[in-house]
């Protein structure tokens, strides 16, 4: 499964609610991810075929979603993040 997210939860991290096949579930973004990070949330995925107790796990690739326009206020403060290295 694809998911996208901004880039400041890409950067700080945050929690986000994910529709599964078991509900709504609650995914931890890490701090620091990239795009193409795959997440692994275990025994939520789909039921084994020999087994309908057990279940899979689900993947979740992240997309960091850019923004088209930003502020000149985030502007001003993405290039102060720019000079100190980041």
């Amino acid at each position: 499964m694809n998911h996208d997210i901004k880039l400041t939860d890409a950067l700080l991290g945050a929690t986000h609610k994910i529709e599964s096949l078991s509900g709504i579930i609650n995914v931890e973004i890490p701090s620091g991810a990239h795009a193409g990070d795959v997440l692994r949330v275990k025994g939520l995925g789909i039921s084994s075929l020999q087994n309908k107790n057990l279940k899979g796990d689900i993947l979740i690739k992240l997309n960091i979603q850019m923004p088209k326009k930003i502020s000149k206020k985030s502007q001003e403060l993405i290039e102060k993040l720019k000079e100190e290295g980041l």
